[in-house]
């Protein structure tokens, strides 16, 4: 057998593993590595942390300041919650009051007059079927628990010249029995101007021609009026009077129609029973009617409501009837004027009327009629209405002075008398012309059978 011999040369092995310390060099790289991973994964998660923690403490912050914040209006609106209940109950209790105040007075329903009077604006009065003296006139007032009558306005004026037209006993309140020749107002006042000796004439005189018309206006019918100049109240009602004079008491039938000057249409119109107010110029609408009442009557004044500066001008009333008729101009004038109000400040007695024009002048008086020299201030509103202040210096706790306001319309005069620090006075009006002084103190004399008293 042949022997074969061959030369083999040995092969490095693929499997052949790396040495150990080669290995263990590879092992701590990736050691390291995984080291180094986790330090910086271990100091992201410190600052995630610390940011976190920081985050939440600024929210914290802010949340606590949100917090207060809504805690300080929370009380503001708690505050202002508390002031509206309180304003809502005090609005409460007064609407409480006040509509008990409202049934009160609807309880006790519209005043009405006593048997036998007759009312004026809330006000009553009687007229006496007595004569007799002044002192007795005042009893008689008296007991009836009123008292004389002392006109304080044009609308009363006109009233009363209606309620009194037919009657003929007066007496005036003044009188010379202290002196004789020296005339004085029956409650001690002196008689200065604008009502002298020359006017008191005038009056008697005008009394005896008004006693004689109406003593003989039963056999005549005609249209005639108590004030033919009258000055009407810028704001005030007026009474226009017209009246049918005649000796029947009722008609069949009656128109009247109320006409002015240089003025397209009519002021007012009364035919077949009713007003007829078709052709009325709008100026007047809702401000005129007649005392539907009295028309019958032969009582067709004209109330004119709230007067303004263009119902200046003149006025017919025209009156047909079935027992005649008749026609009459009234020539109305419009100003403003107020009854002054009385104080006593520092050692000076102040006069104070708030509505005037034109332009009035005050004029002051002692007890005797002498001058006596006041201080007076004028204040023209936009309107152009004066209100004036006027004061007079005065040396004793007592006595009794006269304040005459006036200007071309009208004339106020007051006599105030002071008691200590307190003070009580009297106003008196009259006008510019001789036919409405006369006619306004016509029934200024009838006080001493005319009572009136005051509805509470």
């Amino acid at each position: 057998m042949d022997e074969i011999y061959m030369n083999v040369k040995p092969v490095p092995s693929k499997n052949q593993t790396v040495p150990r310390s080669s290995e263990r060099r590879s092992h701590g790289v990736v050691v390291l590595c995984l080291g180094l991973l986790s330090v910086l994964l271990l100091a992201g998660l410190i600052s995630l942390g610390v940011h976190y923690h920081v985050s939440a403490q600024r929210s914290a912050a802010e949340l606590s300041s949100i917090k207060a914040n809504l805690m300080e209006r929370l009380q503001a609106s708690d505050n202002k919650s508390s002031s509206l209940t309180a304003e809502r109950d005090w609005l409460n209790a007064s609407l409480v009051k006040m509509t008990e105040e409202l049934n009160r007075l609807s309880e006790r329903g519209r005043p009405t007059c006593p048997t036998g009077w007759r009312m004026f604006k809330c006000v009553c009065y009687l007229l006496s079927n007595e004569t007799g003296s002044w002192e007795k006139g005042k009893e008689d007032c008296g007991v009836r628990g009123a008292g004389l009558v002392v006109i304080s306005s044009t609308a009363e004026q006109m009233f009363l010249s209606n309620f009194t037209r037919e009657e003929t006993h007066a007496w005036i309140g003044l009188t010379d029995k202290d002196k004789e020749g020296t005339w004085k107002w029956i409650d001690g006042g002196p008689l200065t101007d604008p009502l002298n000796m020359i006017v008191l004439i005038v009056l008697f005189t005008g009394l005896i021609i008004l006693i004689l018309s109406l003593a003989f206006s039963g056999s005549t019918t005609e249209v005639t009026s108590s004030n033919r100049s009258p000055v009407g109240n810028l704001g005030e009602d007026e009474l226009l009077s017209c009246y049918l004079l005649t000796q029947r008491t009722g008609f069949s039938r009656v128109s009247v129609t109320w006409q002015k000057t240089g003025m397209k249409g009519l002021v007012y119109q009364y035919t077949d029973g009713s007003p007829n107010l078709r052709e009325q110029n709008s100026q007047f609408k809702g401000r005129t009617n007649l005392i539907l009442d009295d028309v019958v009557r032969g009582n067709v004044s004209l109330l004119l409501r709230s007067v303004r500066s263009s119902d200046e001008g003149e006025y017919t009333c025209s009156v047909d009837s079935s027992v005649g008729g008749g026609t009459i101009s009234i020539s109305l004038r419009t100003g403003a004027f107020s009854a002054p109000t009385f104080t006593i400040s520092k050692g000076f007695l102040v006069a104070e009327a708030i509505r005037w024009y034109p332009e009035p002048n005050v004029t002051w008086f002692d007890r005797f009629g002498n001058d006596l020299r006041g201080n007076t201030n004028l204040t023209q509103s936009s309107m152009g209405i004066y209100s004036l202040v006027s004061s007079l210096n005065i040396t004793e706790d007592s006595g009794t002075y006269t304040c005459s306001i006036e200007n071309s319309l009208v004339i106020v005069v007051s006599r105030a008398t002071i008691t200590g620090s307190n003070v009580l006075w009297t106003t008196y009006f009259t006008y510019s012309t001789a036919s409405s002084l006369l006619a306004s103190t016509y029934l200024s004399i009838m006080t001493s059978v005319l009572c009136t008293f005051y509805l509470s």
